[in-house]
């Protein structure tokens, strides 16, 4: 599922680094948690191999950047470290490399909160390369983040023609149709994935979330059954299960799913912005404002996807929300949502009902 950004080498390569070049490769590409630690250690043997090989340190820099939104195995903070120096190091051989500059990217939007960085970085990698799967997958992503709907539309559209058969690109795609409101195509493209890759994490995500903001007690059973049955993350299967248990209205499942969260945070396995998502669906916003801070003294930036984190205004009477808000980074990515036209919106479950 390489799409169009699979080239081939402009220097030559020894065989034996390219062969494991394009495993590692395949492997980022899956997004699966365990793929993209196993991707990590072929691809430092190919440059192990062969020390200049840019190609290779753009995609390990590829994996690193995206590990956060799929996976709590390395600490957002230090994996997007991890991303920037590969990325500056591909960036030093070959400068004009578009992945490198594309996965940089995030690691200024996410860690530095530097939108703008980040932007003129993408518009860089499709000047170099206007066929760019990465480059539009993650313009498209800023542009989600930013609100910016329209954009976001014609950025995550064009990847996912480009690569058809990679199943990221189709949930990337279904996140805007999120913000849309349109919940029966996010549903279409997740199942889509699904045949593609029956554990893809975004894609059963996706069916527990619509069913939840749908109200739809039967969807939501069927999303949760098979993500129970999936070799999805811990942290994802525990999100889920937050959401299970606030549809069944019991308070004490609720609290019970909630200690099985903040369990997996203390052990490293959950992250702060993924406890902040169950916060907000159980409407404790002066919690989830709480673990908000703690990600933003992480340098951890996933929280920037607006589907649950969304406006200041969604909580105006917490401090510890309103907090969050005001600190460098979330205040100015507030005022550019609001300038797009972005609003809060209602969270929660049956919120999105006809």
């Amino acid at each position: 599922h390489l799409g169009s950004d699979l080239l081939v080498a402009a220097q030559p390569v020894d065989v034996s680094a390219y062969e494991l070049f394009l495993k590692g490769r395949g492997l980022v590409a899956s997004r699966d948690e365990q793929k993209l630690m196993e991707s990590f250690d072929i691809l430092q043997e190919a440059v192990a191999i062969a020390p200049d090989y840019a190609p290779a340190m753009a995609t390990l820099a590829r994996g690193y950047a995206v590990l956060p939104w799929f996976s709590a195995l390395i600490p957002s903070g230090e994996a997007r470290e991890n991303a920037r120096q590969w990325a500056n190091h591909a960036l030093a051989i070959e400068p004009d490399n578009d992945e490198a500059l594309a996965s940089l990217s995030i690691v200024l939007r996410e860690a530095d909160l530097d939108n703008q960085g980040a932007l003129e970085l993408l518009q860089r990698a499709l000047e170099l390369n206007p066929n760019s799967v990465a480059a539009h997958n993650f313009l498209g992503d800023l542009y989600v983040r930013a609100g910016a709907i329209d954009d976001a539309m014609r950025h995550e559209t064009r990847a996912a023609e480009l690569d058809p058969l990679g199943p990221v690109h189709l949930t990337d795609l279904a996140n805007v149709y999120f913000l849309f409101e349109d919940y029966a195509r996010v549903r279409e493209l997740s199942l889509r994935a699904l045949d593609l890759s029956p554990s893809f994490q975004n894609a059963l995500q996706h069916l527990v979330d619509t069913s939840y903001l749908l109200g739809d007690v039967a969807l939501l059973e069927a999303a949760m059954a098979r993500t129970e049955a999936a070799n999805v993350p811990a942290s994802r299967l525990a999100s889920a299960r937050v959401q299970h248990a606030v549809a069944g209205n019991d308070p004490d499942l609720i609290q019970q799913r909630m200690q099985e969260a903040i369990n997996l945070f203390e052990q490293g396995a959950m992250s702060a912005t993924e406890l902040a998502f169950c916060a907000v669906n159980i409407g404790d916003f002066d919690l989830a404002g709480e673990f908000l801070l703690q990600a933003h003294a992480r340098r951890d930036g996933t929280w920037t996807f607006p589907i649950y984190i969304r406006m200041p205004e969604q909580a105006p009477d917490s401090a510890s929300w309103q907090a969050f808000w005001a600190l460098p980074g979330p205040a100015e990515l507030a005022q550019m949502r609001r300038a797009n036209g972005f609003e809060a919106g209602k969270i929660g479950f049956g919120a999105g009902a006809p």
